[in-house]
């Protein structure tokens, strides 16, 4: 785990402060400040493998601004045709000021260039460790995603074990061509690493998606949980499940 000094940097018009820096994570707010509520803000972040900047919504916990520690981050993607306001619609960042331990989540919006995990391991992943007050350890960092990103999700959290310690697919899209890639990936995954797979019944990837890749996890012989709840693929269908979401990134925070 690396421990830097984060310099004074402006994104988005924010300005962050020069802070001395500690590997302890947030479990309460600064005792200087009584903000309840964390704030979500605008990045751009730069590439030179995609054909535009990477846009994303930083959810920042509350007293971010005052404290001096590190935090860890939930990296969330959003479905296809949507962007990086879904899962704020969805009410992430209202079930994240619930928590018990505060978080970082990062939602970068996907493009669907075919080399947005490339970027993204490369690219937005370096860029926020950074630029925020992050814990750079992957034992404090999560990624989750929903149906089309559910698959991203799932592609680069088993492709990266050693980025990320916790793994959850919302409905989850299997990219076409993905399945001996996932199945080679989870037989090779190190101890430690949460799967965690849900789905509605009424949803069409349950057959397509969802059970494949739950097949594939399980012949690879990698731990996983899979919840089938009632429902379909909807907003509604995650809105409803987005703090059993965050609680289990969480744990262990």
């Amino acid at each position: 785990m690396r421990d830097k000094t984060l310099h004074t940097i402006a994104i988005a018009g924010l300005v962050f402060a020069t802070f001395a820096l500690t590997a302890t994570p947030a479990h309460a707010a600064s005792q200087n400040c009584a903000a309840s509520h964390g704030t979500v803000i605008d990045i751009e972040i730069p590439t030179t493998i995609l054909s535009q900047t990477i846009d994303a919504k930083v959810y920042l916990p509350a007293c971010y601004e005052e404290s001096n520690q590190r935090y860890p981050v939930l990296y969330l993607l959003h479905g296809m045709d949507n962007n990086a306001s879904q899962w704020v619609t969805l009410g992430a960042p209202q079930a994240a000021d619930a928590m018990p331990v505060q978080f970082i989540i990062v939602m970068p919006h996907d493009r669907m260039e075919v080399s947005f995990n490339t970027a993204f391991v490369n690219e937005v992943v370096p860029f926020v460790d950074e630029n925020f007050r992050t814990i750079d350890d992957h034992n404090y960092r999560a990624i989750g995603g929903l149906s089309y990103g559910g698959g991203w999700a799932i592609h680069i959290g088993l492709s990266h074990p050693e980025l990320f310690s916790r793994i959850g697919g919302h409905s989850p899209a299997l990219f076409y061509g993905d399945a001996p890639n996932l199945e080679f990936w989870a037989m090779h995954l190190p101890l430690g690493i949460a799967i965690n797979i849900d789905i509605g019944e009424g949803d069409p990837l349950l057959e397509n998606s969802a059970q494949p890749i739950d097949s594939l996890l399980t012949e690879a012989g990698a731990q996983h949980i899979v919840n089938i709840y009632g429902g379909g693929h909807t907003e509604a269908y995650w809105a409803s499940h987005i703090t059993e979401y965050l609680s289990f990134y969480t744990t262990g925070w």
